[in-house]
């Protein structure tokens, strides 16, 4: 039984990959708490088309929580949030059940109906602008060993070459990859 539980965690997380196509894996955090801002707003529930998730501040800094509601063992994790342009951010992102230095890195862009989030859309970034960005700031995009076109990105560094890099993919083309929906 012990098997099943493993296994649904696995799916629950390779489900989390597939929604997160544009996002990048690191060892070790690169963007530190104290980089971290308040995204106002962002508590609340949000509905992609397979899953929905609730966002909430976690006291005492500017990371925030999240879990599925409908679906406990998906997640739950927690992320920070770094401005690199008006509504859109760098995001350090981890699953609890990761390895302690295992992060994934991705951008998020804010989309408001006036004060009020409507929904946030993940934004992949072009692979061939993200590879010469990559090479610019020094650092390597390896391919992870399942070598998946779903698979993150693995990026290898320095932290403040990899924090560069990850802001600087705000200056890429990207499209967008999946959407979450404000519900509540």
């Amino acid at each position: 039984m012990r098997d099943a539980g493993v296994a649904a965690r696995l799916l629950a997380a390779l489900a989390l990959v597939l929604a997160l196509g544009g996002c990048f894996e690191t060892r070790g955090e690169i963007f530190k708490p104290e980089q971290a801002v308040a995204v106002p707003g962002i508590e609340g529930i949000y509905a992609t088309q397979t899953n929905r998730y609730a966002v909430t501040a976690i006291p005492g800094g500017h990371d925030y929580a999240f879990a599925n509601p409908t679906n406990p063992k998906d997640g739950p994790g927690r992320f920070r949030a770094v401005p690199v342009g008006d509504d859109l951010y760098a995001v350090q992102l981890r699953l609890d059940e990761w390895d302690s230095d295992l992060y994934w890195e991705l951008l998020f862009r804010v989309i408001r109906k006036g004060d009020a989030i409507e929904r946030i859309v993940t934004l992949e970034p072009d692979l061939r602008a993200s590879e010469a960005l990559a090479a610019k700031n020094g650092i390597e995009l390896l391919k992870s060993s399942e070598d998946s076109v779903d698979d993150p990105k693995i990026l290898t560094g320095t932290p403040e070459a990899v924090a560069n890099f990850v802001r600087s993919l705000a200056t890429v083309p990207t499209r967008d990859g999946e959407i979450y929906r404000r519900l509540r």
